[in-house]
């Protein structure tokens, strides 16, 4: 993983459990339930904007490809909340700028790298100004490099107090980590991990939900309906915590994870002091396995009619045929040690956005389905194919 991430300094990538613990336990705190609750008005702020925007192309009628505005709105939100910078990207036109693009080059770019882990060390010697040049897609990276560099030296230079709200840097900087653990370096692709994990897969889960609801009327009624006898007043703050309270609004989330996957590549994962069976095999300790989460969330035996969009199958405590909970099986955010690090901060903004944009406005598609949010691609993280222009959408009501 390090070899294809081109770092072993992200808690991600980090393959000793005994390391990756003791990374993980300084920012556990950091994206706690109840960090991410105090989070909220940022967040509420945020969607507001997006929705005030969402207005605007009401009123003048122009086609959004809202996947370019969940990727604006999420990359906003993680940076202001882990790293105290905002770049406001849901005030480009359209939407225009975000890091979807600089991270999906980097995320097909990974294919290379895993096989060469040599490029990447060779290609981050090379001056900014010639990689700018190389591949105009990674020039927000650049200049979060830069931004990165400047508030890591900051706080590591003065006496790291912590004004308003902490970043990650403060965490670990402030922390009992050893020294080596503090490097510029390790912060700044601890800080990249974040921000990567962080805005794509979070964004795409929105896109391929909003598709999916406003494909499917039926769907989409029985949703808004939850959402009006929960929300009478679509302008009063929206409470993470009440709406995961809405079955049918968790249910949809569920499924629009399910079938986003979050991570498309093999993760490898290792039994260090004892084997394992699968079926008539017995793995001896130490073997390295690698499963997709693609794999486990379209097995028919467990999802049936897998490709489909069914919220309907994650309600009433569902059950597998052999008697295991269904959850078990929902594993886009991992398990266990190694589960995703921002699944809080992932699910107030699933939870925050849908019931905002789908209690507030009606949609119709434009000239898209759904190939458009199938995956067509393993990028390390899933793409649709290539030609695609996005799920592209007309605002055709306003439900005051």
């Amino acid at each position: 993983m390090s070899g294809r991430m081109g770092s072993d300094g992200m808690i991600f990538t980090t393959a000793s459990a005994d390391l990756h613990k003791l990374r993980r336990g300084v920012l556990n705190p950091f994206f706690s339930k109840r960090s991410i609750v105090n989070y909220q008005p940022f967040i509420r702020e945020k969607i507001q904007r997006l929705c005030t925007k969402l207005e605007q192309y009401k009123e003048d009628g122009r086609i959004l490809a809202i996947n370019h505005a969940f990727s604006a709105l999420a990359g906003d939100v993680i940076c202001q909340y882990c790293f105290g910078l905002c770049y406001n990207h849901l005030e480009s036109p359209n939407f225009e700028e975000s890091f979807h693009d600089a991270f999906m080059a980097v995320s097909a770019f990974g294919h290379t790298t895993l096989q060469f882990p040599w490029v990447t060390p060779l290609l981050n010697a090379l001056p900014d100004s010639i990689v700018d040049k190389m591949n105009p897609a990674l020039h927000m990276l650049l200049v979060l490099k830069k931004d990165f560099q400047r508030i890591i030296s900051n706080i590591a230079n003065s006496d790291r107090k912590i004004a308003e709200h902490a970043t990650v840097f403060h965490e670990v900087l402030n922390s009992n980590l050893p020294e080596g653990e503090k490097t510029l370096k390790r912060l700044g692709d601890e800080a990249f991990g974040i921000l990567g994990a962080g805005t794509e897969t979070t964004a795409w889960a929105l896109t391929l939900a909003t598709f999916y609801l406003i494909n499917q009327p039926a769907t989409m009624k029985r949703l808004q309906e939850e959402l009006k006898a929960a929300i009478p007043d679509p302008a009063a703050p929206l409470d993470w915590l009440r709406l995961e309270e809405l079955p049918y609004l968790s249910a949809c989330i569920k499924e629009a994870v399910r079938l986003s996957y979050g991570v498309t590549s093999r993760s490898p994962r290792i039994s260090p002091n004892r084997p394992f069976k699968y079926k008539s095999w017995e793995i001896p300790a130490g073997t390295p396995v690698s499963m997709t989460i693609v794999d486990v969330h379209n097995d028919e035996a467990v999802f049936p009619d897998s490709q489909s969009f069914t919220p309907e199958r994650w309600l009433d405590n569902p059950r597998t045929d052999n008697g295991s909970s269904l959850d078990r099986y929902y594993v886009s955010f991992g398990k266990d040690a190694r589960s995703c690090l921002g699944v809080n901060l992932a699910h107030a903004e699933l939870f925050m956005v849908l019931a905002a944009i789908f209690r507030q406005f009606t949609f119709e598609l434009y000239e898209t389905d759904v190939s458009d949010v199938r995956m067509a691609h393993d990028f390390f993280i899933p793409s649709p194919k290539l030609d695609s222009k996005g799920v592209r959408v007309k605002v055709v009501g306003i439900n005051n």
